[in-house]
């Protein structure tokens, strides 16, 4: 078995694949890491994020931040993909209540619903 160390530095690879692996096997593995969820946001960021909206389907688990939800809220507002909507709404959904409800990351703003 892979420890979470040697598993993160696969989240960046170029190769799509590898990529999804990575983020399954910690996914599957219940890795509350909190330095997960920004190096799957930086993956997409590096690569383009409705290609890798995939990754975020396995990625609903991981512990948020402050920063990477408000990256999340912002892709949500301009994305046209009904895949991204449900992907970045299950992530938001499983977001610490706390940091939603201090409103700093921007959730108020969100808008949670996609117009075809």
């Amino acid at each position: 078995m892979l420890l979470p160390e040697e598993v993160k530095p696969f989240l960046c690879n170029e190769e799509k694949i590898v990529r999804e692996h990575a983020v399954n096997y910690l996914a599957n593995s219940f890795n509350r890491d909190a330095d997960i969820m920004p190096l799957v946001i930086e993956s997409c960021q590096k690569y383009d994020e409705q290609e890798s909206s995939s990754l975020f389907s396995m990625a609903t688990h991981f512990t948020q931040s402050e920063t990477g939800l408000h990256t999340i809220l912002e892709w949500l507002e301009k994305t046209n993909s009904i895949n991204a909507v449900s992907f970045y709404n299950n992530i938001i959904s499983q977001a610490d209540l706390d940091l939603l409800k201090s409103g700093r990351s921007g959730f108020t703003k969100a808008a949670f619903t996609f117009d075809s």
